[in-house]
């Protein structure tokens, strides 16, 4: 896990923004000469440059020595990675396909706002209590802080179709077969914001043992929801029908079973520091803090408590299923890529993405432990929105092959 990639500093930023300008001036004069265009644009670049020195500071982000700048999120930076090798990956295959690549680029635009807006729709519902505040405003604040994490894939397959085919339908393109081109680079798109998931330590696996497994620090939101659980400290939970937890079972030698906790105890009062104090400790994990950081109080009159101090300086071990989900898109734009040039029909290679992505969804569903059953069920949310999109690929796949329009008759 590494939610910061890089920080800029403000000067760093200056320095950078002036060499960026200084060449691209001294590339305009030395194509065009000097014009009144190039003024208007040393104009601008000042203008920015100057928005940025105002601005930056306004934003009040600091790193731990306290210099103001930007934080370039490791989320962000893969997601960013992830549209530019979508974007290559789409002119590729539009020349492969004999489709303008200005189509190719349009239809990925439409798609990537599409996508970006459903995705973080989706999350904000699906967990619309992390964002609420005391005001609307700091609620729209959090909303907006997408570079902390917070998309979801289903949710940006979703906007993304929706901004694709808005786009096709205004152009009068051939839909199926633009899709069909640009169904290798979703999946590489994919494959990168994975990575970002793992830097940024959401979408985890479950707990294991062995070699492949992976811990994280305090803070993350495998740490956070392991000591929600009481796991981290060993024991392990269930609701009570009137009210707090039952302790259901107690792992011998833990420090839940030194400090006296037993099986079918009754916890009624539960408190977890809050986040920003827990990830002081992944910072700090040797800073000796005796603030308490959990206080467990049961109906027995057992009353417990642990400094910052005694936490684990990681997670339980868990399943790299961050790793797992993005060879899996990996592999996904392989698959794709080399099946365009033997599609039989428009659509073909869309409706193998709809196929094989939601049945290798649902397998990895199985090994994360982020998200609970809904519907009264142990299947998530993702693995419902799985088997809807599975069924509807089949629905695709008979319907193509009643079809009796050909890959020749297909046009851009």
């Amino acid at each position: 896990m590494h939610p910061t990639f890089l920080f800029l500093r403000l000067e760093v930023i200056l320095v950078l923004w002036a060499v960026v300008a200084l060449a691209m001036l001294a590339w305009s004069a030395y194509r065009e000469g000097f014009t009144r265009d190039l003024l208007l644009m040393a104009a601008v670049f000042a203008a920015v440059g100057s928005g940025l020195y105002w601005m930056v500071p306004k934003m009040g982000i600091r790193d731990e020595s306290g210099h103001v700048g930007l934080a370039v999120r490791g989320y962000g930076f893969f997601v960013a990675i992830g549209v530019a090798s979508g974007l290559f990956v789409a002119a590729r295959n539009a020349t492969r396909a004999g489709i303008p690549r200005d189509y190719a680029f349009s239809a990925a635009f439409a798609m990537l706002v599409g996508g970006f807006i459903g995705a973080r729709l989706f999350y904000v519902i699906e967990y619309f209590d992390d964002f609420r505040a005391e005001t609307w405003g700091q609620t729209i604040a959090a909303v907006l802080r997408y570079y902390e994490g917070g998309l979801v894939v289903y949710g940006g397959l979703i906007g993304g179709t929706v901004g694709f085919f808005a786009y096709t339908w205004l152009r009068k393109i051939d839909a199926l077969n633009l899709l069909d081109v640009m169904a290798p680079a979703m999946a590489i798109g994919l494959a990168f914001g994975r990575i970002g998931c793992l830097m940024n330590g959401c979408c985890w696996g479950g707990v294991c043992e062995g070699a492949m497994a992976i811990r994280f620090p305090p803070g993350s939101p495998p740490y956070v929801r392991h000591l929600e659980t009481g796991e981290l400290l060993g024991f392990h939970l269930e609701t009570h029908p009137r009210g707090g937890w039952v302790v259901t079972r107690v792992d011998p030698n833990s420090l839940a079973a030194r400090g006296g906790l037993k099986k079918g105890d009754r916890i009624v009062q539960l408190q977890i520091a809050s986040l920003k104090t827990l990830q002081q400790i992944g910072r700090h994990p040797s800073s000796g803090s005796q603030d308490v950081a959990v206080r467990v109080v049961t109906q027995q009159g057992l009353e417990l408590t642990w400094t910052l101090d005694q936490l684990p300086h990681r997670s339980l071990p868990v399943h790299p299923a961050q790793i797992y989900a993005s060879l899996n898109a990996f592999l996904l734009t392989a698959l794709l890529y080399l099946a365009l040039p033997w599609r039989q029909r428009p659509g073909d290679v869309a409706a193998l993405m709809l196929t094989l992505y939601p049945i290798s969804r649902i397998l990895l569903e199985w090994i994360r432990s982020d998200e609970p059953g809904i519907a009264g069920t142990s299947l998530t949310i993702s693995q419902w929105v799985s088997l809807g999109l599975l069924a509807v690929a089949l629905a695709w796949w008979g319907l193509t092959r009643l079809w009796p329009r050909r890959l020749q008759d297909a046009a851009i």
